[in-house]
């Protein structure tokens, strides 16, 4: 007898086949397809056994109590976690040793001026110009506040004890992203409460709430509706608090592509006065490092460490660190690994430094920062460029040969070549990691792209 569980993960795998077979156009290809769907039918065994595995059930259900044997903070205690679990005093910390940095912390509100929908390039340029006058080197702070807003609360404290700004975007209403993802399902999530209090203090002290939209999700895929969702999300928030900036939450992919991020807003950014700061649209930065990204190998095979991402900030220069407060909870995950996130270095040495009792969060970055300041200089002399060299372009068209033109190029000792970029990627949406136009800009810094000398095969 088929169970209502077991019709929710096959029409899952349904779905997933045919996204596949429209994205990349395999209708032609029957074995392909064959192929796809006996992947699917191995993936879906190891789900269905595990719904129905009770002891694996019981198993995950003692992982996610804390020591007073409530339910870990994530609103998923039926459900495998889909979040790292980090340290709070790393996020705490970090948010101490930068106020007291040779870094500017900066907000949207200190955009150059707000721009306009697809005028972004323009408000960067007056403020690279404005910030190298001025011998600036800025980091941006934004929070996505998908769940467990109290943790958020926590982390703005220490915003407003040190006065220094943040921009934390926050859902008028949270559904459970994962009921949506596996069984189609729209439910509220009761306990997504919102101190407007805090806030209130904290845009007092500087700091920003934006919108962040889920309404794609809430309307079940219905554009139309979702539209609607949006404008009242928007007004009901500002009940409580100034709202001028929004991003789109992640959320669910339909099997056409559409999300939250491909919602037609346009018309209604000039209406409500808001400006797209994230995802889907974007103001520009140099650089961006994300802790929801890292977690996720399809974005990014080595994500980083973050405290590169800063020191590469040079005077002119503003980065983004896009982070999930609700992932900085110190509650451990044992169960469920996020091995490309979970496995970098920082990550380690936090948490053991957590379970000996011996992490002091702003001192750690302060000691990470100054040993690799240190490995800078010993370096530094290896990339030291002697004035009369210009760096040369080279494009060539696909199927001409640029390979053999690269090793020869990269053989000589005084050359070095890049890798190969091609103008289409800028056009493919990033589901499988290839780069958008947004992508783009943040893979290749706005200084790096200034033509120098151009050569064309």
């Amino acid at each position: 007898m088929t169970t209502q569980k077991d019709e929710n993960i096959q029409s899952f795998f349904r779905r997933k086949i045919k996204r596949l077979v429209k994205l990349y156009n395999l209708e032609r290809f029957p074995f392909v397809q064959r192929l796809i769907q006996y992947v699917c039918k191995i993936q879906k065994k190891k789900i269905w056994d595990f719904v129905n595995n009770k002891e694996e059930t019981a198993l995950f259900n003692a992982k996610t109590q804390n020591i007073n044997g409530s339910v870990q903070p994530d609103g998923m205690k039926d459900y495998p976690s889909t979040r790292p679990s980090l340290t709070f005093d790393y996020l705490s910390g970090l948010v101490r040793w930068l106020a007291q940095s040779d870094y500017s912390i900066i907000s949207y509100n200190d955009l150059a001026e707000v721009p306009k929908f697809g005028e972004e390039g323009e408000e960067f340029n007056r403020w690279i110009a404005k910030a190298e006058r001025e011998g600036e080197k800025s980091i941006l702070l934004q929070y996505d506040v998908d769940a467990n807003p109290d943790v958020t609360s926590r982390i703005l404290d220490a915003h407003i004890a040190v006065k220094i700004p943040a921009n934390v975007m926050i859902f008028a209403r949270k559904i459970f992203d994962w009921k949506l993802k596996r069984d189609g399902i729209i439910e509220y999530d009761g306990a997504y409460q919102l101190d407007f209090k805090k806030f209130e203090k904290f845009q007092m002290s500087g700091g920003v709430i934006g919108y962040h939209c889920n309404a794609f999700d809430r309307a079940g895929g219905n554009e139309s509706l979702a539209l609607e969702i949006f404008e009242k999300d928007v007004e009901e928030l500002r009940k409580n608090v100034d709202i001028h900036f929004f991003s789109m939450h992640g959320g669910h992919v339909s099997t056409e592509g559409k999300s939250n991020a491909t919602m037609k807003v346009q018309t209604l950014l000039r209406k409500l006065k808001l400006t797209w700061v994230h995802n889907g649209n974007s103001v520009y930065f140099h650089r961006n490092w994300a802790d929801g990204g890292a977690s996720n190998p399809k974005y990014r095979n080595e994500p980083g460490d973050p405290l590169d991402f800063i020191l590469s900030t040079a005077i002119g220069q503003r980065t983004r660190l896009l982070l999930h407060p609700q992932y900085y909870h110190d509650f451990s995950n044992k169960r469920f690994h996020f091995p490309v996130l979970q496995d970098s270095a920082w990550v380690k040495e936090t948490q053991k430094l957590f379970q000996e009792e011996a992490l002091e969060g702003q001192r750690y970055w302060q000691v990470r920062y100054e040993q690799s300041q240190k490995n800078i200089e010993s370096f530094e002399h290896f990339f030291k460029q002697p004035d009369e060299e210009k760096p040369v372009f080279i494009n060539g068209l696909s199927r001409s040969g640029t390979t053999l033109l690269v090793s020869m190029f990269d053989a000589h000792p005084e050359g070095a070549m890049a890798y190969e970029s091609y103008p289409r990627y800028l056009y493919i949406p990033s589901n499988d990691g290839v780069l958008t136009r947004e992508d783009f800009i943040y893979a290749y810094p706005y200084s790096a792209l200034i033509p120098v000398s151009y050569t064309h095969l």
